[in-house]
């Protein structure tokens, strides 16, 4: 599954052919490339699968846009497909804590507080 047509940057989630891609449980992003998901059945388990690429430019309000369209993408398909099971990967140009980044600061405070809020939402889903 990929975000986009074209060689250029994008998501992509690749599986084994053995792990099916539910019907109609492809997700994407309203700016098309920042991360999609589906809910593939893995050894008879539902798992949504996410990809992410955050927004690479310092626009906190761009991003965390992107970022909460994605939490509520989520909780639809664990909604409708009835599982708990989440993996989600990619870069997410967004350090969480100012260790995490090389000239230690923070510029995306907002973006940082609903990526938190996502972790938190996984972890006592």
């Amino acid at each position: 599954m990929t975000s986009q047509n074209t060689a250029s940057g994008g998501v992509a989630i690749f599986s084994h052919a053995q792990h099916k891609l539910l019907q109609d449980s492809k997700r994407e992003s309203q700016i098309k490339g920042h991360y999609m998901m589906g809910v593939y059945e893995v050894q008879k388990t539902k798992i949504i699968i996410v990809g992410v690429y955050g927004n690479p430019d310092s626009n906190d309000n761009k991003s965390k846009e992107i970022f909460e369209q994605m939490k509520d993408d989520m909780a639809e398909l664990q909604y409708l497909h009835s599982t708990n099971i989440c993996i989600v990967a990619g870069d997410f140009n967004c350090p969480l804590q100012k260790k995490d980044s090389s000239k230690r600061m923070i510029n995306k405070h907002k973006t940082v507080d609903v990526i938190q809020n996502i972790i938190v939402f996984l972890s006592y889903v």
